[in-house]
């Protein structure tokens, strides 16, 4: 019977020593890989997204309407300033001759000259003549917009010809978005689109013109102009452009904080780990994106692959980690 009670307890002791074996705790884990790396970890899912291209950038005018001298004037008044609104055919200002501004300089110079009192009755009758023969000419807005540059002030004498004002017309306000290249080899004129500026719901555009930008920017710049009509968009203020390029398209979509980008050749790769807990580097090509998510083509990437998402950067290829949710 002794040795039967033996037995038991041995049997038991081992039971015990197994059940514990399967069920280790994640503080047992770590104890028994100290060297592991914690990082977060989701899973890659498939996703709708609209094929866009997506750009920054502002407001600006397309083109700008001078308002010119038409003739050699001096600037008697002039009211707008840059940043203020003005509606076509307003008076705005007031231009006079050369002749009769020198006319009326000499009238006075005969009165304030005479000798004697009948010369200054002549000279007082030749300046009265002179100030009712003065020529002036309102100054009119050509167009409804905004006054971006004021080139004189009163009291300037301008040849005809010089500009005194410049005016954006509302309908000449663009929004200039910077397209990756990439994207913008796609992009035709034409195309919806929409603005988003901080101010209110999305505006409806469409894509005006493409322009090469100038020195070695990588990008290309897309004019849009709103569709929708409502208060003229501040001059330089900035948003974001989003360009429908085609129909949906569904794609594997990873977070953006899952992405790194090499600062040097603007490449892009993520982290993905395998059951084992073992990183894998894998180059990305990008695809379309919807909010924080971010369309990705890769090799050996499928729905349900892990990709880190924090605690990736530091990481080497073929790096133990300790993946959490």
């Amino acid at each position: 019977m002794r040795r039967a009670g033996s037995v038991v307890a041995t049997l038991l002791v081992a039971g015990l020593g197994a059940a514990g074996c399967g069920h280790h705790s994640a503080a047992e884990d770590d104890a028994a890989h100290p060297a592991r790396a914690r990082v977060v970890a989701t899973p890659l899912a498939l996703h709708t997204f609209d094929r866009v291209a997506e750009g920054t950038g502002q407001w600006r005018s397309a083109t700008e309407t001078p308002v010119q001298a038409p003739f050699d004037a001096i600037v008697e008044a002039l009211a707008p300033h840059p940043g203020e609104r003005v509606e076509r055919g307003a008076t705005i200002g007031r231009w006079t001759t050369y002749e009769s501004e020198a006319a009326l300089q000499g009238a006075q110079l005969w009165r304030e000259g005479a000798a004697d009192s009948a010369t200054a009755r002549e000279g007082e009758r030749a300046l009265a003549q002179a100030r009712r023969s003065l020529v002036h000419v309102p100054i009119t807005a050509p167009v409804t917009g905004t006054v971006v540059r004021r080139s004189a002030e009163p009291g300037a004498r301008l040849a005809a010809g010089t500009e005194v004002l410049a005016i954006v017309p509302d309908d000449e306000v663009v929004f200039e978005a910077h397209l990756r290249a990439d994207d913008a080899r796609v992009v035709k004129i034409g195309m919806p689109a929409t603005i988003g500026d901080g101010d209110g719901l999305a505006i409806p555009a469409r894509v005006l013109t493409l322009l090469p930008a100038a020195g070695g920017d990588q990008t290309v710049l897309a004019w849009l102009r709103p569709l929708a009509r409502r208060e003229r968009p501040d001059l330089g203020r900035f948003g974001t452009a989003r360009i429908r390029l085609g129909d949906r398209v569904t794609a594997l979509a990873a977070p953006d904080s899952a992405i790194v980008e090499d600062d040097l050749t603007g490449a892009h790769r993520i982290a993905t780990v395998d059951s084992a807990g073992r990183v894998q580097w894998v180059a990305v090509k990008l695809g379309p994106r919807d909010g924080t998510l971010r369309g990705v083509e890769g090799s050996r990437l499928a729905a349900g692959t892990r990709v880190i998402v924090q605690g990736q950067r530091a990481l080497a290829d073929g790096a133990e980690v300790s993946p959490g949710p």
